[in-house]
């Protein structure tokens, strides 16, 4: 092999590594959103039922659903970093 195509080797890597590390940095930053999204959502209905609370149970547990579920996207996101 000559140095030249070591080089252009090497060059072929690199820009693989490059496109790799963007791959995963935007599914760091999709799971950091999906994250941020649903912890919103589950704060609105908190908020929904407590100010109604006639309804309150189901609202509640969506809440508590949509709270837990972005549990897992931060702690990927975290994982990505």
């Amino acid at each position: 092999m000559t140095p030249q195509e070591i080089e252009t080797q090497l060059k072929t890597l690199l820009a693989q590594e490059q496109a790799r590390q963007n791959n995963w940095r935007k599914l760091r930053m999709a799971a950091t959103f999906c994250a941020i999204v649903f912890v919103l959502g589950g704060f609105g209905f908190l908020v929904f039922s407590i100010a109604n609370p006639g309804n309150g149970r189901q609202t509640l547990q969506t809440a508590m659903f949509f709270i837990m579920l972005s549990l897992p996207m931060s702690l990927l996101g975290a994982a990505l970093r």
